[in-house]
């Protein structure tokens, strides 16, 4: 039975994580993409470039974390 609340509590948090990083990813897409849209300056050429690698660092993220969630939820029926 500790071994099933255990399990289901890591499922909650990495949920709750996932779900950060959902909402990181589309604020930093936002200004990544408000950034494109005004005069193209160097200076907001480069915060652009560091968006874009925030972006893939957090879609990178997301994939992890679901692969990690589904591959414990089966583990939690076997419990």
């Amino acid at each position: 039975m500790a071994a099933e609340v255990r399990l289901t509590e890591d499922i909650k948090y990495l949920i709750e994580l996932l779900r950060l990083i959902w909402l990181s990813l589309i604020a930093v897409s936002g200004g990544t993409i408000g950034l494109l849209l005004g005069e193209l300056t160097t200076r907001r050429l480069w915060f652009a470039g560091i968006g874009i690698v925030g972006m893939i660092l957090l879609t990178t993220a997301l994939a992890y974390l679901h692969r990690q969630i589904k591959s414990l939820i089966p583990q939690l029926g076997e419990v």
